[in-house]
């Protein structure tokens, strides 16, 4: 294999690879029956724009309505296609989209790490570190999925002084995820007043370069927060400390832990993300002191000092940015999204620094030990990916309801604490009335309304059935009721993240009143019934 083939060969046996891992996890639903599989956090953002081609679906659903203006609009019309084409915009995400991403970035990584190494292997180690490390985030079915992209083509076209092209890709970038674009524009920033600080000039092309670069930014993050923005005020830190659902067993585990922990391992709040089995500041100490080091050895090994610059700059910005996050959470979103960007990219170039370094030694027994790490990497990468990963997909345990419940009336309103409940959306297309997996509660009108019918959920569920129990039904405007296995564990869960639910009541009206509910069953599985709402309401009152 020559060099100029393995520069091509290897980042596309990396695609591949995760192609068909992907293709293994989603066929042949994917294909045959899209309403039957959804990506974990596609629930959030993909089953929506069914509505796009199905306007009835959805109507009036202040859920939809949220997340719909949360959902970046150059998002939106990566599915018009599909729209078009008559696809499923399931299908299309996991089938089309999703691979799509994972090619552009891996063809954006390669062309930016080839300024750094010439080594084929290192490069497709370093790509291979970088899939395992966001392989979730990028078939996930959300904005998030574009962040590595963003991020690695508007360095690449930074430091290749493609001004048009970096302005796209950051003016897109910052309108469809904004923490990435504003990471690339931090480590370009950085990078300059290092430049300055170390050889007191810039070169003439760079204050255009950074000018041109943050207009973008600003003007996409511009039309991101105009939608956004008008879904209302967010919590501080200070009142999410009070609430239960950021805390340690809460829906949105933010506050996981010690004052450290949370700060440094935290998934949503941590520097770091996710640590190993150490002290939270031994691992912050342990991974930055070695991506310190493996930074020295790369700045020897790189001969543009323009190129390095932008890998120590991208770290000082990621980290400034963490910190600014954290200082006004949750206004900027959550701070592990800008460190943990940063670090996607900079832990597997220092672990590629660090293997090049072996493999360039003088001694020939140092340079097989670096070639033998980077083959055990690389091969480990293809088990992982092929044999261990299985990525967050959800198959339909309940298709026959399912199916029962898209033959119903397109503006149904379901209502449960079943697990099942968190599938309404995606697996019917139906509008459920609460759902814990879908409350983000950064927003405080959404989180509120959650919260408020979360309440009214649980009176409807646990009585007593009297005058208020009737007229709350009326108000909720819920059609259906879905009652059986998982009610009594979702229930805790939830009151372990709402204040506004009551402790688990023993039994629920559906348990206490079985004759009527039975009666009024219009579908359902062995575990879970479908209970029409109005004539069980009718029932209880002996009409």
């Amino acid at each position: 294999m020559s060099r100029l083939s393995a520069s091509t060969l290897l980042p596309l046996a990396i695609f591949l690879l995760v192609l068909v891992a992907m293709l293994l996890r989603v066929l042949p639903e994917a294909l045959t029956d899209p309403w039957a599989i959804t990506e974990d956090d596609g629930r959030h953002f993909v089953v929506w724009l069914r509505a796009m081609a199905d306007p009835e679906l959805f109507r009036d659903d202040p859920i939809a309505a949220y997340f719909g203006a949360l959902t970046p609009l150059p998002y939106k019309w990566l599915f018009l296609p599909a729209v078009w084409l008559g696809i499923d915009v399931v299908s299309w995400q996991l089938l089309v989209l999703a691979p799509s991403i994972v090619a552009l970035t891996l063809w954006a990584a390669n062309r930016f790490l080839g300024h750094y190494f010439p080594d084929p292997i290192i490069r497709a180690l370093c790509l291979a570190l970088m899939v395992y490390v966001t392989m979730d985030d990028l078939v996930a079915g959300l904005p998030r999925s574009f962040a590595m992209l963003i991020l690695f083509a508007g360095l690449l076209f930074y430091l290749e002084r493609r001004l048009l092209a970096l302005v796209l890709v950051l003016m897109l970038g910052a309108n469809i995820y904004p923490a990435a674009a504003i990471v690339a524009l931090s480590g370009i920033g950085m990078a300059g007043l290092i430049a300055f600080a170390t050889e007191r000039r810039i070169a003439a092309a760079e204050p255009l370069l950074t000018l041109a670069a943050v207009v973008a930014t600003l003007v996409g993050l511009a039309i991101f927060l105009r939608s956004a923005g008008a879904t209302g005020e967010v919590f501080s830190l200070a009142e999410a400390r009070q609430m239960r659902i950021f805390g340690p067993s809460g829906r949105t585990q933010f506050f996981d832990g010690s004052g450290a922990y949370t700060a440094i391992c935290s998934r949503r709040g941590g520097y770091l993300k996710e640590c190993p089995d150490l002290p939270p500041v031994l691992a912050l100490l342990i991974q930055m002191g070695g991506l310190t080091v493996a930074l020295m050895i790369l700045r020897k090994a790189v001969a543009d000092a323009r190129s390095f610059r932008l890998l120590p700059g991208l770290w000082a910005g990621a980290t400034i940015l963490f910190l600014l996050a954290y200082a006004v959470a949750f206004k900027a979103h959550l701070p592990t999204r800008y460190s943990g960007t940063g670090l996607s990219l900079l832990l597997p170039v220092g672990i590629a620094a660090v293997a090049g370094f072996l493999i360039s030694h003088w001694r020939q027994t140092v340079r097989w030990i670096g070639l033998g790490l980077c083959w055990m990497i690389l091969l480990g990468f293809a088990q992982q990916t092929l044999g261990v990963w299985t990525g967050d997909y959800f198959r339909d345990r309940n298709a026959e309801l399912s199916a029962e419940i898209r033959a119903l009336p397109k503006d149904s309103i379901i209502a449960g604490f079943t697990r099942y409940a968190d599938f309404v959306p995606a697996y019917t297309g139906r509008a459920v009335y609460v759902s814990s997996e879908l409350t983000v509660p950064y927003k405080k009108p959404y989180f509120e309304l959650a919260s408020d019918r979360v309440a009214v959920q649980g009176r409807l569920f646990s009585g007593p059935v009297d005058a208020v129990w009737h007229e709350s039904l009326a108000q909720s405007g819920i059609d259906y009721f879905l009652e059986g296995s998982g009610t009594r564990s979702s229930w805790k869960r939830m009151a372990l993240s709402f204040e506004s639910l009551a402790s688990w009541p023993g039994r629920t009206v559906f348990t206490q009143n079985p004759s009527v509910a039975a009666a009024c069953r219009v579908a359902g599985v062995s575990e879970i019934d479908l209970i029409d709402a109005a004539c069980f309401a009718a029932g209880l009152s002996g009409k």
